[in-house]
């Protein structure tokens, strides 16, 4: 069985589980970055809005202008800088927000597919009593990231893909920080490809569950709507990269007597 057939059975299998334990990061994360976005289109949308001209004046400047000719061209004025940025800055920051869910609810997810938690409750016990690990690797992989999408956008993709076994190696193997990382990228070898399209199918979970949710009324039925398709769906792209981490871990050791994951993974 490959590694998707193996994450769409643990999927249908674990369902409850999975996005019950993953939907404690990912729905408040989820609603404040809804929030922000709903707050800066709301308010650029009032900035924008200019008073009703008076049509009396506006038909005496065109009668004198009949007069005295045609006028000469105007250029149109700038865009509203201000609102300009404070869309940018509110996707930036729900962007933020919900990354940082993402990745919450992936280390939470670790204990569920590798170890043997039963539940939300013994899931996020394991991962937050490796909350300082995991906040030591996560800070200079986001910033690495982050660098590379401004500078040259491709590094830091590249960067993304290389990270993606990071969460599950700082709770099954205990490193964090750099050696995390470094031990991410060594495991990567011919799996990036894999990796991507797990990336590619949580952007594109992404995309359509905004586009679905704007096709709702306006108001919290639009914003539920938004929420629930990506905290129901997340789950599984999360659980392939995990699926994808035990590959090459069984990989590595080149025996038929693949490693016990779950060991480095104590459920209290």
């Amino acid at each position: 069985m490959g590694w998707f057939s193996q994450t769409l059975a643990l999927f249908k299998a674990r369902f409850a589980t999975l996005v019950l334990t993953a939907g404690l990061a990912l729905l408040p994360a989820n609603l404040i970055a809804s929030g922000a976005m709903r707050f800066a289109t709301a308010a650029s949308s009032a900035e924008s809005t200019e008073p009703p001209s008076d049509k009396a004046a506006d038909r005496t400047t065109t009668d004198r202008l009949q007069l005295r000719g045609p006028a000469p061209e105007k250029k149109n004025p700038p865009a509203d800088l201000t609102a300009i940025f404070s869309v940018a800055l509110a996707t930036a920051l729900s962007l933020t927000v919900l990354f940082l869910g993402i990745a919450l609810a992936h280390a939470a997810l670790v204990p569920v597919v590798l170890g043997k938690a039963r539940g939300p409750a013994d899931a996020w016990a394991v991962a937050g009593s490796r909350m300082g690990a995991l906040i030591a690797t996560g800070i200079p992989g986001a910033l690495v990231i982050a660098a590379g999408l401004v500078l040259l956008v491709v590094p830091g993709l590249l960067a993304m893909i290389n990270f993606g076994f990071a969460v599950p190696v700082v709770l099954a193997e205990g490193l964090q920080g750099r050696k995390a990382l470094d031990r991410s990228c060594g495991l990567m070898r011919s799996r990036r490809l894999a990796v991507a399209s797990m990336w590619l199918l949580i952007v594109l979970i992404t995309g359509f569950s905004f586009a679905a949710a704007h096709q709702m009324p306006p108001g919290a039925w639009r914003l539920a709507a938004g929420t629930l398709l990506r905290v129901v769906a997340y789950p599984l792209p999360l659980a392939g990269l995990i699926i994808l981490y035990r590959e090459a871990r069984r990989a590595e050791t080149a025996s038929v007597h693949p490693p016990d994951l779950s060991a480095g993974i104590v459920v209290r």
